[in-house]
């Protein structure tokens, strides 16, 4: 197994309550693939600096290799 870092990019967050703030964290879109942790903060970190109405994490999963 291997682990790839992903940056997760979330809509804007117009709804209020703790239920649909659940599902605003759901909600993603991949905005890159990384291949360590460190890159992937890196750029997450970056975009959440700039004025945005969107919240960028990073997530890591693990894959299979094939061979």
């Amino acid at each position: 197994m291997k682990t790839i870092w992903i940056v997760r990019k979330h809509p804007p967050h117009p709804y209020t309550g703790i239920w649909t703030r659940i599902g605003h964290l759901e909600a993603f879109t991949i905005h890159g693939q990384y291949r360590n942790r460190v890159e992937a903060k890196e750029a997450a970190d970056n975009k959440n600096n700039k004025r945005s109405n969107y919240l960028y994490s990073v997530y890591g999963l693990k894959v299979k290799e094939f061979t």
